[in-house]
């Protein structure tokens, strides 16, 4: 079975480093700020417990991802 070339161009893009636009950036920013409100306010009202450090590995994946649609601009790997 050969490879389909188009498909190896769209998974190997998946995984190249995007570099962000100046206004990516400043939307990162925004998803950044509200990553930290919600980090803290987690910190501060949740008692110390394993639960409280997944929620706050939780927000911090969601970020990631947030920032990795930017950067992908919508791409999906299908």
């Amino acid at each position: 079975m050969t490879p389909d070339p188009d498909r190896i161009a769209q998974l190997h893009d998946l995984v190249e480093y995007h570099s962000p636009s100046p206004e990516q950036v400043a939307k990162m920013a925004e998803i950044r700020n509200a990553t930290h409100c919600l980090i803290v306010m987690i910190d501060t009202f949740c008692p110390p417990s394993a639960d409280r450090t997944h929620a706050v590995r939780c927000v911090r994946d969601a970020m990631m991802t947030a920032n990795r649609s930017i950067v992908l601009n919508g791409a999906d790997y299908r």
